[in-house]
């Protein structure tokens, strides 16, 4: 997949998961869970196609679903079992910052040449990846702790 056609994909979607919160309200614990899990085959598709396509590690794809996947999932089950012990909300932390790894990983120009720094679109998309990452974590990080 090429960078264009996987920025346009895989944008929108992200921000589409990251409102968890509005589709539960909305839709309920199992639907929200299934129209999130149909978008997250599209991104972990997007993800795997773009890690094959710069000759990286494919398996990596699925951390950019599976911070989201967790809250969907915990949502279906009514008592929370993530929020038992403060491991859950550490661990949580750590699939973001994975989300956020792979993310800026599949944004990296195609070509060689190019520096990433040197790269518009490159800047323009890692403040997104950031800010779009650490505001999924503060909202769903509450359901995976108990200090809060």
């Amino acid at each position: 997949m090429d960078r264009r056609t996987y920025i346009y994909t895989v944008t929108p979607l992200f921000v589409f998961l990251n409102c968890g919160e509005l589709l539960v309200a909305r839709l309920g614990a199992t639907m929200a869970l299934v129209v999130a899990s149909v978008a997250m085959l599209v991104v972990w598709g997007a993800v795997w196609s773009r890690l094959c396509r710069q000759k990286l590690r494919s398996e990596f794809a699925v951390l950019s679903i599976l911070p989201q996947l967790v809250f969907y999932v915990s949502q279906c089950t009514q008592p929370l079992v993530f929020s038992e012990t403060p491991f859950w909300g550490t661990l949580y932390a750590l699939l973001w910052l994975g989300c956020l790894g792979t993310a800026v990983v599949t944004v990296l120009p195609d070509t060689r040449g190019t520096g990433p720094l040197r790269d518009p679109v490159f800047l323009l998309l890692i403040p997104l990846a950031i800010f779009c990452s650490v505001s999924g974590f503060l909202q769903y990080y509450p359901y995976f702790s108990s200090s809060i």
